[in-house]
């Protein structure tokens, strides 16, 4: 009979017993030994099934997501990384080689303690001499430290990093000169001046940028809309004008449409005019006006020949080389002329040893003249220092021709010997 307290056991025939002979044992023993074995099978399969969150047991068969995403995967390092979208779609605009980021592209000295993958841009440019210490002769290499020392990545066309401290993508281009890292704009793109983006089309404001205008898809120049203070404007009905006086000063126009002349089928318009430097232009003019100014223009502005005065010389004089003196003249004297040859007329009064320009043939010597009639042939006189419209008779002297009277105070210079007086 059992007691209080008594441990039961089952017997051989499964009936409970306080005896603790071997019969009764074994029905026992055998039940635990299958228990344990059982637990043994199933905690083997969990062992040997259970992923874990440290990464230190891989899967053993392909497996199934369930049509659900993966989310938060970081960017590849490895050959057999997984990608993630924006790698993909980097892969897919050119960038073949897309890098992990790095903490700068704008820092030159290796840093005193860096951590275990740290990854540094040692500048932009190939051959830059900006890498310093361990990083000397590593420019536009990427420095990773890997608990020991830095390694370093040489990046080839279409490489692409960003650069956290200053947000900034970049991607490595062989066209450049030399080879170096640009910044890649894959958005954020802000127009300037009369420049709207919208998405990926660009436009030009017309209605900021005045001046503009577009005629069938063409950009044209709008006069109306420009202002008074710039040399080209709108002379009225969208004539284009070019202004003759500084910008802003007056209106007065040097060139408009209604000048321009076109002589013929797709020949264009041509226009003929000249600079009225320092001359005050009050009324209209001609063009014939304008080709008679700029003739007058032309041959008062002919460039004369700077020569020394061997002795006081007027304005007007004609005048000849001076014996084997380099570049000295004297008045020409035509009463003992055997051997000397007039060059031209004095443009200034000047005195000996000084520089005064000669006025050759074809060009106009100003205000030398008195009552001359237009037209008229003009000779040289040294004993009365004029130009005289009747020749010397006296024997043994030289007729000189001085020029022509251009009107009544001007001579177009014409000197030449005419003969010697028997």
């Amino acid at each position: 009979m059992a007691n209080v307290n008594d441990i039961l056991f089952y017997n051989a025939s499964f009936q409970l017993t306080n005896t603790t002979s071997a019969d009764n044992l074994g029905p026992y023993n055998s039940f635990l030994t299958a228990t344990y074995a059982l637990t043994d099978a199933l905690l083997g399969q969990l062992t040997n099934n259970v992923i874990l969150n440290t990464g230190t047991r891989a899967f053993i068969a392909n497996q199934s997501i369930g049509n659900n995403r993966l989310t938060s995967l970081a960017f590849p390092v490895n050959d057999n990384d997984a990608v993630n979208k924006k790698y993909v779609d980097d892969a897919v605009a050119g960038l073949s080689d897309f890098q992990p980021d790095v903490l700068s592209a704008t820092t030159y000295t290796p840093p005193v303690s860096p951590a275990t993958g740290d990854r540094y841009l040692i500048g932009l440019i190939i051959g830059g001499s900006l890498g310093t210490g361990a990083w000397s002769g590593h420019d536009s290499q990427i420095a990773t430290w890997n608990g020991s020392a830095w390694t370093y990545f040489s990046p080839t066309a279409g490489a692409f990093v960003f650069s956290q401290d200053n947000s900034t993508q970049y991607v490595f281009s062989t066209t450049a000169t030399p080879d170096q890292w640009v910044v890649f704009n894959s958005g954020g793109l802000s127009g300037g001046d009369g420049i709207t983006i919208a998405a990926n089309v660009v436009s030009v404001n017309i209605a900021t940028l005045a001046g503009l205008k577009f005629v069938g898809g063409q950009l044209a120049v709008e006069p109306a809309n420009f202002v008074d203070n710039v040399s080209i404007y709108d002379s009225g009905a969208d004539i284009l004008a070019i202004k003759f006086a500084v910008p802003g000063s007056s209106t007065a126009q040097a060139v408009k449409g209604s000048d321009l002349i076109s002589f013929g089928t797709n020949q264009g318009a041509k226009i003929l005019g000249f600079d009225p430097t320092n001359v005050a232009q009050t009324t209209a003019v001609t063009i014939q006006q304008a080709i008679e100014d700029a003739f007058t223009y032309t041959s008062n502005n002919t460039p004369a020949v700077s020569m020394t005065a061997g002795v006081n010389v007027n304005k007007g004089n004609v005048v000849y080389i001076q014996g084997a003196t380099p570049d000295t003249v004297a008045i020409y004297p035509i009463q003992s002329p055997i051997g000397l040859f007039p060059i031209g007329a004095a443009l200034g009064t000047v005195t000996a040893g000084s520089s005064v320009k000669i006025a050759q043939n074809n060009s106009v010597a100003t205000g030398v003249l008195t009552g001359a009639t237009t037209g008229q042939r003009m000779y040289w006189n040294n004993q009365t220092a004029a130009h005289e419209a009747t020749p010397v008779t006296t024997p043994g002297w030289t007729i000189v021709q001085s020029g022509f009277a251009k009107n009544s105070t001007d001579l177009l210079v014409q000197v030449q010997l005419v003969r010697i007086n028997g």
